[in-house]
């Protein structure tokens, strides 16, 4: 039901329907406590109803966030997505680099490689030999 009457508001209140929600959201993030899940939720929450409302520069900055949070906790294909969302908030049409989409997938999956092979739950970039090699040796 919520569906229907969403897709039968005109796109301008639309927008303004995500800003407010953005704006709340906002601000319960101001006031949270310390719980990273739940500030990882509310960023990508603002990153979406941001990117709604048609606020391009706000929903690049959650995005990023978000992709942050996810990459700091190993969730790879969440972090994956939000980087790739984020590109198409800067482009008056939406689009993504020629050669973006093939490199953008290539640090988390060396990341992931790498923490498998060692055991490891995260590694600092840059992954240097001297690094990986200090990193065999514990």
């Amino acid at each position: 039901m919520q569906g229907v009457v969403y897709r039968q508001l005109p796109v301008k209140e639309r927008k303004r329907l995500h800003n407010m929600a953005a704006t709340e959201i906002r601000e319960e993030l101001r006031r949270a406590a310390d719980s990273k899940h739940a500030k990882q939720t509310m960023v990508a929450q603002l990153a979406h109803h941001y990117q709604l409302s048609g606020r391009d520069r706000p929903a690049l900055k959650y995005l990023s966030m978000a992709a942050s949070f996810a990459l700091e906790h190993t969730a790879y294909a969440d972090a994956l997505a939000f980087f790739e969302d984020a590109p198409t908030q800067t482009s008056p049409i939406g689009a993504k680099g020629c050669g973006e989409a093939g490199t953008i997938a290539g640090p988390p999956a060396i990341a992931s490689a790498i923490c498998n092979a060692l055991g490891l739950k995260h590694i600092d970039m840059p992954y240097t030999p001297e690094k990986i090699w200090r990193l065999l040796q514990q």
